[in-house]
């Protein structure tokens, strides 16, 4: 919790005081997880044994290959292959002004978000890419930054909403906000991008 400060005699049920990383323990944040991984509760040093079947685990999801440019090359093109597929699925929704696009992470809902910002755009209309994550924010930021044709917004759905005239937080609601996300300043987060 590196935005906040733990009292040192919090001790929720799931999670031992001394696990927590607050604002004043980020110093020690190596020790506290070298401590927690070398000593913590279900420690036991692995076997050899142990060893030799986590080797084989993992040599086993990557294919179990010699050549490292072999399974690139596979990776890249079933890469190549997902964005065509997700690229014909925005064709074919083309004439469909909303969409909701539901999915886990790495599905590729960020992708299609761009894809389809960059289409409107590219056809003269007005498109607002926004998102609650001010990571994703400016990743969508940097992304868009060097299109022949941009959105005419590309950022954090709470700022749009600012620059049309929408009241900021004041006063108690400010602080009501921080205390439910301390990450923030003031505005609640999420995760998911859409245009």
């Amino acid at each position: 919790m590196p935005h906040m400060r733990v009292p040192a005699t919090a001790s929720p049920p799931d999670c031992p005081r001394d696990l927590v990383i607050d604002a004043d323990g980020l110093q020690h944040a190596a020790e506290v997880i070298r401590s927690a991984v070398e000593g913590g509760d279900g420690y036991e040093p692995a076997s050899s044994d142990a060893v030799e079947d986590l080797i084989a685990t993992l040599t086993a999801q990557v294919g179990g290959s010699d050549e490292p440019h072999t399974i690139a090359d596979e990776h890249e093109q079933r890469v190549e292959q997902l964005i065509r597929d997700q690229s014909g699925v925005l064709q074919s929704l083309r004439h469909y002004s909303r969409l909701a696009v539901i999915g886990g992470a790495g599905t590729g809902k960020t992708w299609l978000a761009l894809e389809q910002a960059r289409r409107l755009s590219a056809e003269g209309q007005r498109v607002a890419l926004v998102c609650y994550s001010r990571g994703l924010g400016r990743f969508l930021q940097r992304t868009t930054a060097d299109w022949r044709h941009r959105p005419a917004y590309v950022g954090l759905f709470h700022d749009f909403a600012l620059s049309w005239g929408a009241p900021g937080p004041t006063g108690a609601r400010v602080r009501l906000l921080r205390a439910r996300a301390p990450h923030r300043t003031g505005r609640p987060g999420r995760s998911d991008a859409g245009s």
